[in-house]
């Protein structure tokens, strides 16, 4: 019997050879790229000539075909290379991608997800605005129907791959008086009149190669066929994308803990003080043990939640959880391969201080620490009850 944390030898076969293209692709522009604060557009869509843009979609859409195991082991992949990419391609895929698959109508699936899956168009996810996060229910962005269009006005703001991506699933309110029950989901395509990026790429502490912008709606008139599902149906939409990308938001976690454990273990070995390797010191030893059992704890849950989403079942508690702790880990990692690192490690000489700014990001988006918290014990009373 295959344990959790067994991959089957197709799911091997397809993280191998995500990995031989993320060392060829990726690895070597990832510091590079964190320098110069620049997002890899023909990097990221190239990726899509190794089906590394659709790893989960079916074949008839252009995609691999993989299973949700594989899809976020690639992604952990990634991570452990660049944060930043692996989020950009989380953004494209699980928050773009997948919701078309889920929920778009035959002609939608068949107008997008090729195009998807070939990197022809990147795909952006607007929920976030100026003055709301975890709130879902409380977004102001309005559209109002108008015979066979809806009227869209509002901003969104910190949303990925914003000013770069040609394809937008966008959520906006169609009954405001009914809170989370009136919203919907549109996917939008760039040049749609009235729609526009902002302009505004965010400078930010970690993930300096991701694309955060804000997005502008003024009266822009979109078609009703492409609404995402039916009228007032957008919260189902949004609950099922984020719980998917908060087990992704674990995965990526767990990838950049890996790579500063990787680090820290080799820097350890090779550094001398007072006439011996740092590894032989109890105080090392104790900040290596404490990764691994950490990084062990975070695999298994993101392997769970991975499973429970792919069996179809509902994975809010599991994925919650796997992202709460997977990230919190990996900001708790990173610090402490700094300090394995002692001064050097505050340097740009070494990786893991790139690691630690990437980790915190993983703790703020998808709802941040507080809020999976209170998911979690919504679903304990729940349960209990």
């Amino acid at each position: 019997m295959t344990s959790l944390l067994e991959l089957t030898e197709t799911q091997r076969a397809a993280v191998h050879h995500a990995v031989e293209v993320i060392r060829q692709e990726i690895e070597p522009i990832a510091a590079q790229l964190d320098d110069r604060d620049e997002f890899p557009e023909a990097t990221i869509r190239g990726l899509a000539q190794h089906d590394l843009l659709a790893v989960p979609l079916p074949p008839v859409y252009g995609g691999a075909g993989h299973d949700f195991v594989t899809y976020l082991s690639v992604l952990e992949e990634m991570a452990k290379a660049s944060c930043s990419i692996a989020a950009t391609v989380d953004a494209h895929t699980t928050m773009v991608s997948l919701p078309i698959l889920r929920f778009g109508e035959k002609q939608q699936r068949e107008r997008y997800l090729r195009r998807l899956a070939s990197g022809e168009v990147l795909g952006a996810f607007a929920v976030t605005e100026p003055d709301v996060g975890s709130d879902i229910a409380g977004i102001a962005t309005t559209a109002v129907r108008d015979g066979d269009r809806y009227i869209l006005n509002g901003a969104k703001a910190l949303i990925a791959n914003a000013n770069h991506a040609d394809l937008f699933v966008v959520a906006a309110k169609t009954a405001p008086d009914r809170g989370m029950l009136g919203i919907s989901v549109f996917v939008i395509e760039k040049g749609t009149p009235g729609f526009r990026p902002s302009g505004e790429r965010k400078r930010t502490l970690g993930m300096r190669a991701t694309d955060l912008g804000g997005l502008v709606f003024e009266d822009a008139s979109v078609r009703r066929e492409n609404l995402l599902g039916r009228e007032n149906f957008g919260f189902k939409i949004l609950h099922e994308t984020l719980v998917a990308d908060r087990a992704a938001t674990a995965s990526i976690a767990l990838g950049v803990a890996e790579a500063a454990q990787k680090h820290s273990v080799a820097y350890a070995k090779k550094r001398e003080q007072f006439g011996k390797p740092i590894a032989q010191f109890e105080s090392i030893k104790r900040l290596l043990a404490d990764m691994e059992v950490s990084i062990s704890a975070a695999r298994l849950l993101a392997r769970e939640a991975a499973r429970v989403l792919e069996s179809g079942s509902d994975a809010t508690r599991i994925a919650s959880i796997a992202k709460l702790f997977a990230s919190e880990m990996a900001t708790r990692v990173t610090k402490d391969a700094i300090q394995i690192h002692g001064g050097w490690g505050y340097t740009r000489d070494y990786p893991v201080e790139r690691f630690f700014r990437d980790a915190k990001y993983s703790e703020l988006v998808d709802g941040t620490s507080e809020i999976q918290r209170l998911l979690i014990a919504d679903e304990i009373i729940k349960r209990r009850t």
